[in-house]
């Protein structure tokens, strides 16, 4: 049995015709030519082939696909801009404590977004960084560290993934400075410290050394002002 809808198209008729139990879709556009005593006859001209996904009917439109590629285009400029960044598994996380998640990674300066793996296979395409592609499987969220805290993401991200219970929260890869790191990298870059850390271990180390100085001059100007034998 073939099902044709029909419906007009500007001054045609648009027709498509589905074979059952098949995905391809043959498009056809019928123009009007005539209407005689209340039937209508059409001539049709068959256009192309199309290959539509499971439970579509429609062919995307122009403003669909522009949509889809501006995001991609986006997406890949996260990417690129980015400093460092994390590719995670979600699963098993609750609403409360995504929510405190995701208000922890951005005050830390970390965007952090759910994004179709489709999305994130094209926005890694042919870039030093497709090797990520491989993990863009299930349930993926993304996240991007800037500059001022490059670590912040695989912190953040990996301090969760270790107190989850449910174990399904995972960080599966990173990447950094145009390279793909793997679960273990990013588990290890997790580990140093922070913006804040690194200033504190400068100062106190600064500190330290500022003292030793201090020290080693005041014992010079002690040894100066000893009177000479």
């Amino acid at each position: 049995n073939i099902i044709a809808v029909f419906k007009t198209a500007g001054a045609g008729v648009q027709c498509k015709v589905y074979p059952p139990a098949e995905k391809r879709v043959t498009l056809f556009y019928a123009s009007l030519s005539a209407c005689v005593r209340g039937r209508e006859a059409f001539s049709m001209a068959p256009a192309s082939d199309v290959v539509l996904k499971r439970g579509e009917t429609e062919m995307p439109s122009a403003k669909i696909l522009s949509e889809k590629q501006a995001y991609v285009a986006g997406l890949k400029a996260k990417f690129e801009n980015a400093v460092s960044g994390c590719v995670v598994a979600y699963g098993g996380i609750n609403v409360e404590n995504d929510t405190k998640l995701r208000k922890e990674l951005r005050e830390a300066g970390v965007e952090y977004m759910v994004v179709k793996n489709t999305m994130l296979r094209l926005a890694v395409k042919d870039t030093s960084i497709e090797g990520l592609t491989e993990n863009f499987t299930g349930d993926t969220a993304v996240a991007f560290a800037t500059a001022e805290d490059p670590m912040a993401a695989a912190r953040i991200l990996c301090k969760y993934q270790d107190g989850d219970r449910s174990k399904k929260f995972v960080v599966k890869a990173g990447f950094m400075e145009g390279k793909v790191l793997s679960a273990a990298e990013t588990n290890a870059i997790a580990k140093l410290p922070g913006r804040e850390g690194m200033l504190s271990m400068f100062a106190g180390a600064l500190t330290s050394t500022l003292s030793g100085l201090a020290v080693a001059m005041q014992a010079y100007v002690d040894k100066q002002e000893e009177p000479a034998a």
